[in-house]
């Protein structure tokens, strides 16, 4: 519930994440005018940069994508790796 709002905001811009993050906020409580702002937020900060990147690179995506798809593995594994570590180590009060 503490961090409800920066997961869904960031969780629309990572892959995987913005599949499931409804979830989290649900389970947390949030409202569904909060949720709405902060997925519609989040979803026009990302496609505006994948806009971007996709204006600016243009024709030379193929060259960029065979260094930012093990890159964005990398990622998504850290991020899976470091919830199962929480999730493991977690001590109830």
């Amino acid at each position: 519930a503490r961090h409800g709002g920066a997961v869904v905001l960031f969780g629309r811009m990572m892959p995987g994440v913005r599949s499931v993050v409804s979830v989290p906020a649900g389970i947390a409580h949030m409202t569904v005018r909060r949720f709405l702002l902060l997925s519609c937020v989040g979803t026009i900060i990302w496609t505006s940069v994948l806009m971007g990147a996709g204006y600016w690179l243009g024709a030379e995506y193929g060259r960029v994508a065979v260094w930012a798809d093990p890159i964005s593995k990398l990622v998504i594994f850290g991020l899976v790796g470091g919830y199962l570590y929480r999730l493991v180590t977690f001590k109830a009060d």
